[in-house]
């Protein structure tokens, strides 16, 4: 069986500065420009003008390993070439910091945890069609503004402690309900250019003084 030595001898490598345009990578080595391939362990991208080692073997593909040197003008790109994926695991936790983060899925983009926790000090969302399910949600805001076409709510129960309520309704209030039961501390006034009410059975006023007209 070949050694691993023996096999490596006869790969020679050494330092060429990459060159990418249309047609793919090429290296300029000693012996002249060969097209080559990016390492499977080289997550930085070679770009145009990049410092690398490459591996030329005696027959075959010259691979790219590792590059060197960059202008550091120019960003760097981790890149995977495996089209089955890529799994970063990690017993410990995991950190990417930089001036601004961007993370961009063609299809799907999935978040699992225990607890998800979002800081900062502005937001915006735009979603073409958000659905959301829980158990519970706790929210706790200093002001709330909203400005909506429609809003279809299905409740089974609504308990609202509040400390002053202000509607304005510019056409129709419609309200059904089985039994209205409204009551007032202190006064109760309604005000119409005309007013209506009907009672099929009863109807029944009651008070210490009633006057009409």
């Amino acid at each position: 069986m070949t050694s691993i030595a023996t096999a490596m001898s006869s790969v020679h490598t050494e330092v060429a500065r990459a060159r990418r345009d249309a047609r793919g990578l090429t290296v300029e080595t000693s012996n002249g420009p060969f097209d080559a391939r990016v390492a499977a362990s080289c997550l930085l991208h070679p770009d145009d003008g990049d410092e690398v080692l490459v591996a030329i073997p005696p027959r075959g593909s010259v691979y790219v390993l590792a590059v060197l040197e960059r202008d550091e003008t120019r960003p760097a790109r981790l890149r995977v070439e495996a089209s089955s994926g890529l799994d970063l695991a990690s017993a410990g936790a995991v950190a990417v910091r930089g001036e601004s983060v961007d993370v961009t899925a063609r299809r799907e983009l999935h978040l699992a945890s225990e607890q998800l926790g979002v800081h900062a000090n502005q937001g915006t969302v735009v979603v073409d069609r958000l659905m959301a399910s829980g158990r519970e949600l706790l929210a706790q805001v200093g002001a709330v503004k909203g400005v909506l076409d429609s809003l279809d709510t299905t409740v089974q129960r609504v308990h609202e402690r509040i400390g002053r309520a202000v509607r304005l309704v510019e056409e129709t209030d419609l309200t059904r309900a089985g039994d209205i039961d409204q009551r007032a501390e202190g006064s109760l006034v309604m005000r119409a250019k005309d007013a209506m009410v009907t009672a099929r059975r009863l109807f029944r006023v009651d008070g210490e003084q009633i006057h009409l007209g």
